[in-house]
Order: C-alpha cells, then sequence, then structure tokens
C-alpha cells in the first residue's frame, strides 16, 4: 500500500512529503524514522486520504485525526 507523509529532515529540518510503499501505517513510520527523518503519525496517510487533505482541506490538526 502506498502512504504517503509529511516529514522532516533532521539534518536540515527541512519539511517534505514523501512517498514509501509498505504494508501496514506501523511500518511505514517506523521505516521513515529509520531513514533519517521525524514524522507525525497522523500525517502518515493512504496516498488517497493524503492527497484529499492536501487539496480539500486547510490542512489543519484537525484534518489530520482520524
Amino acid at each position: 500500500m502506498l502512504f504517503k507523509a509529511v516529514v522532516k529532515d533532521k539534518r536540515s529540518k527541512q519539511t517534505m512529503i514523501i512517498e514509501i510503499n509498505q504494508d501496514t501505517k506501523k511500518r511505514a513510520v517506523t521505516d521513515i524514522r529509520a531513514n533519517g527523518y521525524t514524522v507525525d503519525r497522523d500525517k502518515v496517510k493512504p496516498a488517497e486520504v493524503f492527497d484529499y487533505i492536501m487539496m480539500n482541506t486547510n490542512a489543519e490538526p484537525w484534518d489530520w485525526k482520524k
């Protein structure tokens, strides 16, 4: 399953959106963190849901909650 996430690079402090292909959200979060990024679990979503939030909302904190 393809997930998208808003992450922050630990070294450069740059915020970016990445895509990751994993079986579950938990594995995606673990993999993202293992690659040197910080990530809020709420901002890791299946690609379709992530795209909907980014295109149709203001991406407020409550938009990212379940």
